[in-house]
């Protein structure tokens, strides 16, 4: 259960059951790592900075616990002013990019 402080005040006012959807084509049994998207445009949550603490953290441990990530980098905390929006990272190739909203590489984004 999610604690009172990881939820904005007022979100539950904010609702519009008018404009929820679902996706029935996922197979969440099929699905082994979650992602988050912070695109405000297209989600159905607001994000608290506590939830925003706690994804990176949970998701730093479960890298280290069950990926084998190095246990130095438990020592990493989360940023609230660093920017990640749509960025992802090639861990074959060592490449860092800029994903737009049609799942497009960018142009000069790619590092």
């Amino acid at each position: 259960c999610l604690s009172p402080d990881l939820i904005p005040p007022g979100v539950c006012n904010l609702l519009n059951s008018s404009t929820i959807y679902a996706n029935n084509e996922v197979s969440l049994a099929e699905v082994d790592i979650y992602g988050f998207d912070y695109d405000y445009d297209y989600t159905l949550t607001l994000y608290s900075n506590a939830l925003n603490t706690m994804i990176y953290n949970t998701a730093r441990d479960f890298l280290i616990e069950h990926y084998k990530y190095p246990e130095g980098i438990r020592q990493y905390y989360y940023i609230s002013n660093f920017a990640a929006q749509d960025l992802h990272y090639d861990i074959q190739k060592g490449l860092l990019m800029k994903i737009d909203a049609f799942h497009y590489i960018q142009l000069q984004t790619v590092y």
